[in-house]
């Protein structure tokens, strides 16, 4: 296999039936954001659900969203930029750096509808192999094992 430099990202999707602390906190509140955030759309509550106000006021897609995510932020952080459930074959964490926060569905009048992603993206790794459903990749000095799973993917591919 030829050498590449390749970016991974993991998306974590996170609704009312999220188990871990981190994911309860996020799931929590990124919905009282949100309901915060709808409001200086659509004071009337004409457009209860997410997909009803981005679609008739398409600026809120991008407003909302945007200033949602800073809910997260201190949650996000604590992770020490460490992927929660992307994990190498030695049980290490992968580390990411940066992140996107996205609102998949919500809905004022139901809080178990709320539903948001959070896409890891890694730095640059070095692709040295693959062996079934597992990558050999390097970062800097560290070589590690990833294994491929849902919500995994590579997002960026360069030739060494």
């Amino acid at each position: 296999m030829k050498k590449a430099i390749v970016k991974i990202a993991f998306r974590q999707i996170i609704d009312a039936n999220a188990s871990g602390t981190f994911e309860r906190d996020v799931w929590r509140d990124s919905y009282q954001e949100y309901l915060v955030q709808v409001q200086s759309f659509d004071r009337e509550r004409q457009y209860p659900t997410w997909d009803a106000l981005r679609t008739a006021i398409p600026k809120a897609n991008v407003n909302v969203q945007y200033k949602t995510a800073f809910a997260i932020g201190l949650y996000v952080q604590g992770l020490q930029n460490k992927i929660p459930g992307a994990i190498t074959a030695s049980g290490q964490s992968i580390s990411f750096e940066n992140y996107q926060f996205e609102i998949l569905a919500s809905d004022v009048r139901n809080p178990n509808i709320h539903a948001v992603s959070i896409t890891y993206t890694t730095p640059p790794l070095e692709l040295l192999d693959a062996f079934g459903a597992w990558l050999l990749l390097r970062r800097e000095t560290e070589v590690f094992m990833a294994e491929i799973q849902p919500g995994l993917s590579i997002v960026h591919y360069e030739a060494a």
